[in-house]
């Protein structure tokens, strides 16, 4: 099951950096989402996994979903994936982006507004990248040294916002980029990599990976920042990218141009036809984008489902 919450420890100073560099204190017990704020113990995944091992879901990974058609006779929905497998269900919950959503082959069709309303819905971080750096249990020296809590904020970048994601296994510090500096976080994956490949006796112990968001880090917390464990890099604009069904690839370009709908639209979570029901953060109302908002569009499509579930003979 799900265990171990890890309450965000916000105890010591919370720092910004200026467009001119300047690092300078914004005060004691700061967090970037707030008082109370927890976390989960090996991340969101822990949640998905959990709820898969306590009710055996046969989860499929890698299986993109290509159309989702209610039968002829009504009796059931047939979910096909771009590899050829087929599914069956009585109701089926389209729980994603809704411009991933949008991509998907409906039938019967969504029709005209209810595609735009989906394609032209913002990925909630989809411009948004995250760099994670991992450092032994015992090295938070931005805590022991500095009494920092590993809040900040930057006007200057590349990392607009960080804090400390540390936990029983990992000291680390973690961030969000955003927009242009996009970039950096592309070209540090693309080192990763790069270094991953590298033939183990032409990897000197004392090379250093060089990029702004390593240099931005550096001027904040100091050199220690190098003495990271492990880095990851990870960046959402795949998420946030809708690719036009076969039938609307022509016409759609045209019809999109300068068109935006807001989170929360009541497009985004009508039932399609009598089966298939839509979910996910962008569609609430309230809390669209954060973890409230995923949970709060879980439970009235399940709520939604089991009452059409009650209501099949």
């Amino acid at each position: 099951g799900l265990r171990n919450l890890i309450a965000q420890d916000v105890d010591g100073r919370s720092v910004a950096e200026l467009d001119d560099g300047q690092i300078v204190t914004m005060g004691n017990r700061q967090s970037p989402s707030g008082p109370g704020s927890v976390r989960l113990q090996g991340g969101t995944a822990a949640l998905t996994s959990a709820l898969r091992d306590k009710f055996n879901l046969d989860v499929r990974l890698d299986s993109r979903v290509h159309q989702i058609a209610v039968a002829d006779d009504d009796s059931h929905v047939r979910v096909v994936t771009a590899d050829g497998q087929e599914l069956q269900a009585k109701v089926v919950i389209v729980a994603m982006p809704p411009k991933q959503a949008a991509s998907i082959e409906y039938s019967p069709p969504l029709g005209t507004d209810r595609l735009l309303a989906l394609a032209t819905t913002p990925t909630w971080m989809g411009n948004a990248g995250k760099v994670c750096l991992l450092f032994n249990r015992d090295n938070a020296f931005w805590r022991d040294d500095q009494g920092l809590n590993g809040t900040f904020m930057s006007r200057r970048g590349p990392i607009a916002q960080g804090w400390d994601n540390s936990d029983e296994h990992h000291a680390a510090l973690c961030g969000f980029v955003f927009e242009e500096d996009l970039v950096h976080v592309r070209d540090l994956s693309a080192k990763l990599r790069q270094q991953a490949v590298k033939p183990q006796d032409q990897t000197l112990p004392s090379e250093r990976l060089q990029s702004p968001i390593l240099d931005q880090l550096e001027r904040i917390f100091g050199p220690k920042v190098h003495s990271f464990v492990k880095l990851n890099c990870y960046e959402w604009s795949a998420t946030n990218t809708f690719v036009p069904p076969p039938a609307m690839a022509a016409s759609c370009p045209a019809v999109l141009e300068g068109y935006e709908t807001t989170y929360g639209d009541v497009r985004l979570r009508e039932p399609l036809g009598r089966r298939i029901l839509f979910a996910g953060t962008e569609t609430q109302p309230n809390e669209h984008g954060h973890m409230e908002g995923a949970v709060m569009a879980g439970e009235r499509a399940a709520r939604e489902a089991l009452e059409i579930l009650r209501s099949l003979p």
